[in-house]
């Protein structure tokens, strides 16, 4: 069963106001989007699987000054596994899968400040930002973005745009309830976190964007019994960058985290970077390449992963595309490969 009492309070102000905000003007919105895969992979006992990566529901209003947004998705099921020759009847049935991807509420008081409260999604990335599967270049999650923190935090966030001469400027700044919008009824936090970013544009070079973000709190989350990072405290750094340059497009990103666990059992530190270059031949077909590095060490070593990635897309319509990615890793210690392919569609 699905508890309602962890969707925020935002999902149910934008249901009670949507009906009003329709009939009172034209400015409701719904879309939809899709994300269909299959994938072999070596490392994983050689297995073939086909599952609905996301099925999702986009609910968009607005009222003068003030936005609203609501975003549901399905993830992960129903699944197929080449091993059990049948559908998961797990992952089918399985209501954790639901999620409240995004509920929140803003208030547009000026270009240079917008305040959002309730469920949104984390923008200490560019790749977080775009989020939907038909915006994202790879079908896999890159290890530069892998680990930082969920994509949807709970909390209140502030942003704006402005300008200094020719430089184009972004900043965010927030507190949020925890690491991850999902947390359990038995977990508090009472040091919550709090972030920042800053995005710049240089007026003599247009096409290049540069982000520098921080996170930094404690991790609430109960995980005694898996990992000692329970009731840590954590401080993040990401910086990453863009280049949009004619038919190139290329995006690298760097995070470093620093955790610090209550028990005094000594610190942790994780890394983790990429850098994905595509190439628009057309309006429809782009190749593209990508390479990552991820680490994470304690006071027992180092445990690293790499993997080189070589994809093709091709975008059927500007709201369907498809994609298909061959990727040599290395994890653990263990070499091997994947092959995927995903149609993403956006309704």
């Amino acid at each position: 069963m699905i508890s309602f009492r962890k969707i925020p309070i935002s999902v149910v102000l934008v249901l009670f106001l949507l009906p009003g905000l329709s009939s009172a003007q034209d400015n409701v919105r719904f879309n939809a989007y899709l994300d269909v895969r299959a994938k072999y992979d070596s490392l994983k006992d050689n297995e073939l699987y086909f599952r609905a990566h996301h099925l999702g529901i986009v609910a968009n209003a607005s009222m003068k000054n003030v936005r609203f947004y609501a975003e549901f998705d399905y993830e992960d099921t129903p699944e197929m596994v080449t091993k059990q020759s049948a559908l998961s009847e797990e992952k089918s049935s399985d209501a954790s899968k639901f999620n409240v991807t995004a509920a929140w509420l803003k208030y547009l008081a000026a270009e240079y400040l917008h305040v959002t409260t309730g469920k949104f999604l984390n923008p200490l990335s560019f790749y977080q930002q775009r989020h939907f599967p038909i915006l994202l270049t790879s079908i896999h999650r890159p290890k530069g973005v892998a680990e930082i923190s969920d994509d949807s935090l709970i909390g209140l966030l502030l942003d704006g745009r402005f300008s200094l001469s020719d430089w184009k400027m972004r900043y965010f700044a927030g507190v949020v309830q925890d690491w991850t919008a999902k947390v359990s009824d038995e977990d508090v936090n009472n040091d919550k976190p709090v972030l920042g970013r800053v995005e710049v544009t240089p007026g003599f070079w247009s096409f290049l964007t540069i982000g520098v973000g921080a996170m930094h709190g404690k991790d609430g989350r109960n995980r005694l019994e898996n990992n000692a990072w329970t009731g840590a405290y954590k401080t993040l750094y990401i910086t990453d960058l863009k280049i949009e340059s004619g038919d190139l497009w290329l995006e690298g990103v760097y995070h470093f985290t620093r955790v610090r666990p209550d028990d005094a059992s000594g610190d942790y530190s994780q890394t983790g970077t990429h850098l994905v270059a595509r190439y628009d031949i057309t309006d429809r077909l782009s190749p593209w390449m990508m390479v990552e590095y991820a680490d994470f060490r304690t006071g027992d070593g180092l445990v690293d992963d790499r993997a080189a990635t070589l994809g093709v897309n091709y975008r059927i319509t500007d709201f369907v595309i498809i994609k298909t990615e061959f990727v040599k890793a290395k994890k653990k210690g263990e070499e091997g490969y994947s092959l995927e392919a995903s149609v993403a569609a956006h309704f």
